[in-house]
């Protein structure tokens, strides 16, 4: 199979950004790097920046740049730092763990600069949201520089949630930092979330799509009659066109006839986004991850026997590449046809073949794998139409 070509390069515009500036310190100039808002200091942000450098002789600009990457995909959400909720920051480092093949010691190391972050903001008189603040039965303590200090977010809780050998924890099943939806899961889930938050949901799970590229798809993004859909942003920066099975293709069908064109004619709304809330607006990643968790405890109330746990919204985008890669090898170990590895990775947005690794779980049986094997036969007859591989 070729490799998938019918790719569309956006230009990406990131608001934060990173400057290495001098500054007066005791009557001498020193470094420092600098978080910058559209080329304005970032006060806040740099306060607590300045704060960490000045008790090091050689600034490092690690805590600068993992800052700055943060806030970027916070703002592509859409959210405020006021708005950040731990929900948002533990999707974050699934994320940065799974995708971006990111070491157990780098993610303690986010942790570490993002709980010290959202501490110094706290005492700055940030109003944070409530997930993220400590309650007055709550204690957690760090070790920094000999000293102990006690932690003013639950952010530092996290590093008790992420599995040191992820490949390990993969293969046995014992999975804490992300979660993968069986097949009654995903359609109890389904069942519980309305028109139009079921259809973002049931994108992730059978295109790959990240949430906020099926965010991001337009009216005029989205074909039906011929089976495919297409974000308008990724995190590469590259757009192709995904295959809409049929089941999916009815439930937008549906959404599109009976919802959104009656928010349409209710609000007025001249958005062109296909996915648009109550108001008439497009609908915001916080939103559907509130929607997401208020379907899950439905079900854990109403189908204890499923053994759903916490969700978070990048669970379907890996459902879709586990059970995909676990298709795949059963197949090539068959000696049939099926995707490369080249592919798959375009398939998943993926900018490198290592984040491959991290989904090659041969021990483990996917429920899900019926839907694959849809999407794997209509994916080649759709290819060969649209000429993508």
């Amino acid at each position: 199979m070729n490799q998938i070509i019918d790719f569309q390069t956006q230009q990406i515009t990131n608001p934060y950004t990173v400057e290495r500036a001098l500054i007066d310190r005791k009557g001498k100039s020193a470094s420092c790097y600098l978080v910058l808002r559209d080329g304005v200091p970032a006060t806040e942000i740099n306060k607590h920046l300045l704060l960490k450098q000045a008790k090091s002789a050689h600034p490092c600009s690690t805590p600068a740049y993992l800052i700055k990457d943060f806030l970027n995909v916070m703002c592509s959400y859409g959210l405020s730092i006021e708005e950040i909720t731990r929900g948002h920051i533990y999707d974050y480092l699934s994320e940065a763990y799974v995708e971006d093949g990111k070491s157990y010691k780098t993610i303690l190391s986010y942790i570490t600069h993002l709980g010290d972050l959202f501490d110094d903001l706290h005492i700055h008189g940030f109003q944070l949201h409530h997930s993220l603040l400590m309650t007055d039965t709550q204690a957690f303590y760090v070790i920094r520089n000999k000293k102990t200090k006690r932690c003013i977010t639950t952010i530092p809780l996290m590093r008790t949630e992420f599995i040191p050998n992820k490949n390990a924890a993969l293969s046995s099943g014992m999975v804490s930092y992300t979660k993968w939806y069986t097949n009654e899961q995903v359609l109890a889930l389904a069942e519980e979330l309305t028109p139009v938050y079921r259809c973002i949901f049931l994108d992730t799970i059978v295109t790959g799509h990240r949430v906020d590229s099926a965010l991001s798809i337009t009216m005029d993004s989205i074909n039906l009659s011929d089976h495919w859909i297409m974000p308008t942003r990724t995190k590469t920066g590259r757009n192709h066109k995904s295959f809409l099975p049929d089941y999916l293709s009815e439930q937008i069908y549906t959404y599109l006839i009976e919802y959104r064109a009656a928010i349409v004619r209710k609000t007025g709304s001249n958005s062109p986004y296909l996915f648009l809330g109550r108001n008439g607006n497009p609908v915001t990643y916080a939103s559907y991850r509130a929607a997401l968790n208020t379907a899950a405890k439905k079900v854990r109330c109403a189908h204890p026997e499923l053994g759903l746990t916490d969700v978070h919204t990048h669970a379907g985008r890996s459902t879709f590449a586990a059970a995909l890669r676990s298709y795949q090898k059963s197949q090539q170990a068959k000696g049939k046809t099926t995707f490369t590895d080249d592919d798959f990775c375009k398939l998943m947005d993926w900018s490198s073949l290592q984040c491959l690794d991290n989904y090659d779980i041969l021990t483990r049986v996917q429920d899900i794998s019926p839907l694959v094997e849809k999407f794997q036969a209509g994916f080649f007859s759709f290819s060969d139409k649209s000429s993508l591989l």
